[in-house]
């Protein structure tokens, strides 16, 4: 219990690189699915003398064939649905198989559904807890429908191999689950180390610059906000390199507070910040989160007797349309940082382009 416990806990600490997984295991099972059961549909419907599962395999080729569109769609600009949307597409496939090893064949024991109840929830990585729950309802669904419509002495051979199969299906996706999500955590961590910036946490110049160019991409609009610390090579000469990183990560901490996800707060390196403020396209209230964030700066650090006061210039470009590329807003907003320079620091100054 304390193994599904654990998985359990990763599976919520992972929750966003989970649903992107599953985002592309429901890809490759849907057109997988119907790349399966179209021919067997053919062949069926062909000889239809022989086959007497029409109606079951055209069904599942119908809901790959909807899967496969919702995916491409629908799902792909809302990844947070995706768990929900692979247990809903697994039901009524599920509901096929109990259906043709019970109503549809009542004269024999049943070898599909205990396939599928083994191979089948293998695509999907999610809470362990939740993964056993679904499996037993739909293993108790099938013992319902078994009882219903078999003898009793099927029933209860198919009640056997039921407890067999679903006993080897519940091993089998417990291992194949922690072994999915301890590559998701490796990859999580290989992540934070390559994209983040070690001192800050922030995101690093590079990483920053893909997710930035991608927002861009996808149509967002808000602010571009470039950040330099002021003086800042007195508190590495006056107070020491210890002091000068205390500065960094104190602005880090209050870029994070003010703007946050989607927007992305980036360290370039050294003392400069830039923040791609999704949304945010108001100059209103642009200033109004920079001169909370410069307030807090002020006197934040003390030093035995000594208050530093951290100051910051700042050039914004704000754009409310899309379709501009980073290097344009880049080189505005860099422009507008150097007239607060200009202006004796400590200042703002905020460009804005329709």
């Amino acid at each position: 219990m304390s193994n599904l416990s654990n998985l359990s806990e990763k599976a919520r600490l992972y929750k966003k690189e989970i649903n992107y997984l599953n985002f592309l295991n429901m890809r490759k099972f849907t057109l997988g699915g119907m790349i399966l059961t179209g021919p067997i549909l053919l062949v069926s419907l062909l000889f239809h003398e022989r086959f007497n599962y029409s109606l079951e395999y055209g069904t599942c080729f119908l809901v790959f064939i909807i899967g496969i569109f919702y995916t491409r769609f629908v799902l792909k600009n809302h990844i947070s649905w995706t768990l929900a949307s692979f247990y809903a597409l697994l039901v009524p496939i599920y509901a096929m198989g109990i259906l043709m090893g019970t109503f549809d064949d009542s004269e024999n024991r049943a070898i599909t559904i205990m396939i599928m109840l083994c191979t089948l929830t293998m695509f999907i990585t999610d809470n362990p807890y939740r993964v056993l729950g679904f499996l037993l309802a739909m293993a108790c669904a099938f013992a319902l429908c078994s009882f219903l419509s078999k003898s009793l002495s099927l029933f209860s051979s198919d009640l056997i191999n039921l407890v067999i199969y679903s006993s080897i299906g519940i091993g089998v996706n417990m291992l194949a689950l922690s072994d999915r999500i301890q590559n998701l955590e490796n990859y999580a961590k290989m992540y934070e180390i390559a994209a983040k910036d070690p001192l800050t946490s922030l995101l690093n110049r590079r990483s920053g610059d893909q997710l930035m160019r991608k927002a861009l991409s996808e149509g967002k609009t808000g602010s571009l906000i470039m950040i330099d610390i002021d003086d800042f090579k007195k508190y590495n000469d006056l107070y020491g390199h210890d002091v000068g990183d205390e500065v960094i990560c104190k602005v880090a901490f209050e870029l994070e507070k003010a703007f946050k996800s989607p927007s992305m707060a980036i360290r370039l390196g050294g003392d400069e910040f830039i923040v791609l403020a999704i949304g945010l396209d108001s100059r209103l209230e642009c200033e109004g989160l920079l001169r909370n964030m410069q307030d807090s700066l002020h006197r934040s650090i003390s030093l035995d007797s000594i208050s530093l006061d951290i100051c910051l210039s700042v050039g914004c470009v704000i754009f409310k349309s899309p379709g501009y590329q980073l290097e344009q807003l880049y080189k505005l907003s860099d422009r507008a940082l150097y007239e607060s320079k200009d202006n004796g620091k400590n200042s703002f100054t905020f460009k804005e382009i329709s």
